[in-house]
């Protein structure tokens, strides 16, 4: 994305300051486009999130504008120097506190009625760490369910009109949403990395994994998930990670744990490669039929057409 950052901020202050709705509504969206950013896959670096997580904050859809004073803060060196900073550290930590101060210092002269600037400052924080978690998903895809998420996530915080604390739980909550937390075994085995790489695209699918069913081996580990396929229905979907490549073997147990839990159909995933030997094999042979075999890019390349579970 190409644009100038002020350029951005001063046209958002302009379009807060129209007071037809619909005339507003309709620059919003003008200003969208002309700088790129209704294409999600666009925001590369902190100019593009921040400028995203601006419009957002100070316009979101038209309705209900931020006051000038309040959209000015985030036009200042400091505040974008700030927030920079938790940008490249790509989490709140002390820089959301730093934002904080720096707008109780600017609005010490201009109070706004009834606005605390540090829960101003924080709701904006959500919007710019949720528009940079979701553009370091494991890989761009489902971009526009993503954008609509975002949207109505930050629609949501503005319209709580959230205390400060929280606020502060919302931040903690974002900032800790990309560590997939294994069990203990987990640390025993070799297909840990792998199961938090799963994990986390599942949970940008929004594939829910099936409470208290979870298998830990030294090579391995084996989780239910359920797959939407449509309208109020899923497939249990058994799903096992592999350390290293999938070998005809491992087709053979994994067939037979399929029909032992009863599931609809089994992911056999591993984390380099599948041998010849297991693919043909669950090509060709009916006794694998409910067996499909990925390596891991190969299951994030599938996933990334939808178009099935519709």
């Amino acid at each position: 994305m190409d644009l100038s950052i002020l350029e951005l901020l001063d046209k958002v202050l302009e379009i807060s300051g129209v007071k037809e709705k619909a005339l507003r509504s309709e620059q919003v969206i003008q200003l969208k486009e002309r700088f790129g950013l209704t294409d999600f896959e666009a925001l590369e670096k902190f100019e593009d999130v921040y400028a995203y997580a601006v419009v957002e904050y100070s316009l979101g859809d038209g309705e209900s504008p931020k006051p000038k004073t309040l959209v000015a803060l985030f036009k200042t060196k400091e505040m974008r120097e700030t927030f920079a900073a938790a940008y490249r550290e790509n989490k709140p930590g002390d820089w959301v506190e730093k934002g904080q101060k720096i707008a109780e210092y600017r609005l010490r002269d201009t109070p706004l009625e009834g606005v605390d600037p540090r829960v101003e400052i924080g709701v904006f924080a959500t919007a710019f760490f949720e528009v940079l978690g979701k553009t370091r998903s494991p890989k761009e895809v489902q971009l526009d369910q993503k954008l609509t998420s975002l949207q109505k996530s930050i629609s949501e915080v503005q319209k709580q009109q959230p205390t400060l604390e929280a606020i502060n739980q919302k931040l903690n909550q974002i900032a800790g949403a990309d560590k997939l937390a294994l069990p203990a075994a987990a640390q025993e085995s070799r297909a840990a990395e792998l199961a938090r790489k799963l994990g986390e695209w599942f949970a940008v699918l929004e594939y829910d994994r099936v409470p208290g069913y979870e298998k830990w081996d030294a090579d391995y580990f084996e989780w239910k998930i359920d797959v939407p396929m449509g309208r109020r229905r899923v497939s249990r979907t058994l799903v096992r990670g592999m350390a290293g490549e999938v070998e005809m073997a491992d087709v053979q147990t994994f067939a037979a744990a399929i029909e032992t839990e009863k599931a609809d159909e089994g992911w056999l995933v591993g984390n380099r490669r599948v041998s010849k030997v297991a693919r043909q094999a669950v090509k060709e042979d009916a006794k694998y039929e409910a067996v499909l075999c990925y390596t891991f890019d190969e299951l994030l390349d599938e996933d990334a057409d939808f178009s099935k579970y519709l």
